[in-house]
């Protein structure tokens, strides 16, 4: 661990490790030069950037989301369906990525919206979002919710590896007979065809390949 007293040239605006995501943290650290900086403030630097990161995440799965309600004409798979290959051309995607991309969207955005707050708000990150969404994606919605709500304030402060075992835990004791779902997400309903569905902590949310 950095000793908070280890100074090297410049120094951090103070509070940012405490500030919010959006452009007022992006404009702090837009001048910052972190070769400059101490171990201990560069350590600040990378979780501020970190929480950018999430937050605009999260703005990207609004804006997919936005997408598709401005094609829903009433039938909403068609409208996710044609959302995702505009997502495949505007950001240059395979079908299967932008499925993928969107299909996590949607769930973030609709069946778990308080993990997307989390992500919006720089709480979580997209692996942590991610593990949540993929270990309940076998849930009933309303299970689910129930689930997370048991989790998420506990979250940030877990590796995936134990936020994981977590919700394995409480999947099982909330709903012990499956409580299973009968459509779990946009990637399940388009069929193998369409992509091999979200399955592994080590895929993208949203904005670039996060791993863990």
């Amino acid at each position: 661990m950095f000793d908070i007293g280890d100074v090297v040239g410049e120094r951090l605006p103070e509070g940012l490790d405490s500030m919010r995501p959006g452009s007022g943290l992006a404009a702090a650290l837009e001048g910052v030069d972190v070769s400059r900086l101490s171990g201990y403030d560069r350590i600040v630097a990378l979780r501020a950037h970190q929480r950018l990161v999430s937050h605009y995440q999260a703005r990207m799965c609004q804006d997919m989301e936005a997408v598709v309600e401005v094609l829903d004409d009433g039938n909403s798979m068609e409208a996710a369906i044609s959302g995702a290959a505009e997502i495949r051309v505007a950001l240059r995607l395979t079908r299967r990525a932008a499925d993928s991309e969107l299909s996590m969207a949607l769930d973030l955005r609709r069946r778990l919206p308080v993990v997307w707050t989390g992500l919006l708000d720089g709480a979580l990150d997209g692996r942590r979002a991610r593990c949540i969404v993929h270990q309940t994606a076998h849930l009933d919605e309303a299970v689910a919710r129930d689930v997370v709500a048991g989790v998420i304030d506990e979250a940030p402060g877990l590796t995936t590896g134990q936020l994981i075992a977590r919700l394995r835990g409480m999947c099982i004791e909330v709903a012990p007979d499956g409580g299973l779902s009968s459509s779990t997400g946009l990637d399940h309903r388009l069929g193998p065809d369409r992509l091999d569905g979200v399955t592994e902590p080590g895929q993208s949310v949203a904005a670039g390949d996060q791993h863990v």
